[in-house]
């Protein structure tokens, strides 16, 4: 899954548990090596999403991609 799909797609969200769930699942079916580079990538974008929220739910995934 492209980085730029992911951040559009919490942009376009609202902040749900929902939004990452779907993600998580998407990105989980991806092999190991290409799941540490999308959370590595991911992490470059922390901070710098519109608003607080969106920033918020960027870290969620990220935090649970890392379980």
């Amino acid at each position: 899954m492209e980085i730029q799909t992911i951040i559009n797609q919490i942009n376009l969200a609202n902040y749900s548990d929902q939004i990452i769930e779907d993600l998580v699942g998407r990105i989980n079916g991806i092999n190991l090596e290409s799941k540490s580079s999308t959370i590595a990538k991911l992490k470059e974008y922390k901070g710098k999403m519109d608003n607080e929220e969106k920033n918020k739910t960027l870290e969620d995934l990220i935090q649970a991609l890392e379980k």
